[in-house]
């Protein structure tokens, strides 16, 4: 994992294992460290292959934990799939999810916005 500041801005971009199994914990812990400094966290998972149930469900804690401070988590990812996972978790009921895409850019590139 690695991450950028800039003023109220994190962005964490997560490397292929940062996720799994045997790093999520030290991740998450990091992850939480990191983002009491700044109002708004982007998480790149472009370089995540798969987002396991557990996974994704520590995203959605991390989302609530962000918004009970009155904080936004934004995630960037492949349409594919951050929103196969989103429909498999059945997320709809939890959180809300929009995107947008830059015309300069694939269209596979999308930006997800969770509010």
């Amino acid at each position: 994992m690695k991450s950028v500041k800039l003023n109220d801005l994190l962005v964490v971009i997560f490397n292929g294992n940062d996720l799994n199994r045997s790093h999520l914990y030290n991740t998450l812990e990091s992850l939480y460290q990191e983002s009491e400094e700044h109002n708004l966290v982007i998480l790149d998972l472009s370089n995540i292959k798969h987002l396991n149930e557990e996974a994704a469900g520590s995203l959605v804690f991390f989302q609530r934990y962000l918004k009970d401070k009155k904080k936004s988590l934004r995630m960037y990812e492949t349409k594919e799939q951050l929103g196969a996972v989103y429909a498999k978790l059945d997320l709809e009921n939890v959180m809300s999810m929009a995107y947008r895409t830059n015309s300069d850019q694939n269209d596979d590139n999308m930006v997800f916005y969770f509010n």
